[in-house]
């Protein structure tokens, strides 16, 4: 099966019905006149949406035309995309700390940040606090149930410094935001600045 950002509602179609039959996904980028491409940020995007309805046992090959020095640039890219756990953390972090709804975004963030209190959690201790965060989200008729650490567990290494960068940058934005809760939790900001 190809796998092209444009396509990825019938992509996923194809992959509900099919999975069970899947044996391998070719996957790139596509220009305007639907020749291979690097994987652009929006095909990342359209990549995770659909992620999850490809076997954890099926290849993924890339048809991306780069050269020799962007190769690993392009494999860290695709596993990024093609990492429905990656991409689920990311989504829980933005809904605890970088809340659409600016009148519960405060609300939210202080109460993510008396858990960590309570339980003695600094920021600097990503594992334990990505522990902490709330599974939310959808979930199939099917899917295992995963907790917040089963999905860091799966992540690579790469991945995981990628997450503690985007937490720490989400924890940032609302210390400008609100400079109040640096103090009011200073046990949980120390060493994020």
């Amino acid at each position: 099966m190809s796998l092209m950002p444009a396509k990825s509602i019938e992509s996923a179609q194809i992959l509900r019905e099919f999975s069970g039959r899947l044996r391998e996904v070719h996957a790139s980028g596509v220009t305007t006149r639907s020749v291979h491409a690097q994987i652009s940020e929006a095909a990342r995007c359209a990549f995770s949406e659909i992620a999850h309805l490809i076997p954890d046992t099926v290849p993924i090959i890339l048809e991306s035309p780069v050269g020799e020095s962007l190769i690993p640039e392009e494999i860290e890219c695709a596993r990024t995309a093609f990492s429905p756990w990656f991409n689920r953390l990311r989504i829980e972090i933005d809904d605890v700390l970088d809340l659409k709804i600016e009148s519960l975004r405060r609300h939210q963030a202080e109460n993510f940040f008396k858990i960590l209190q309570m339980t003695n959690i600094s920021l600097r201790d990503f594992e334990s606090v990505i522990s902490q965060l709330p599974t939310g989200g959808t979930y199939s008729a099917g899917d295992a149930f995963l907790s917040t650490r089963d999905l860091l567990d799966r992540l690579s290494d790469i991945q995981k410094i990628q997450l503690r960068e985007h937490l720490y940058r989400r924890v940032k934005d609302l210390a400008r935001e609100y400079p109040d809760l640096t103090s009011t939790f200073h046990n949980q900001f120390v060493g994020v600045h």
